[in-house]
């Protein structure tokens, strides 16, 4: 059940830090150029993610590991 879950959690962890890289930027005195590479990274990983490759290879990765238990 948990390896089902892995694509939707990996989605969830990358919104969950977006949303602190934002939340920080506003209330924070904190520099920009740094959160500016977290805000690129999260949204390259969406791009990413969203690749029906890369998404085709987790889905097997995750085959692959149910085979093995």
């Amino acid at each position: 059940v948990e390896l089902n879950t892995l694509p939707a959690m990996l989605q969830a962890a990358n919104l969950y830090v977006l949303n602190w890289t934002i939340y920080d930027y506003y209330q924070k005195d904190v520099d920009p150029d740094e959160y500016l590479i977290y805000l690129r990274h999260g949204i390259r990983f969406i791009e990413w993610f969203n690749e029906p490759l890369n998404r085709s290879r987790i889905e097997e990765l995750i085959e692959d590991l149910k085979e093995d238990q």
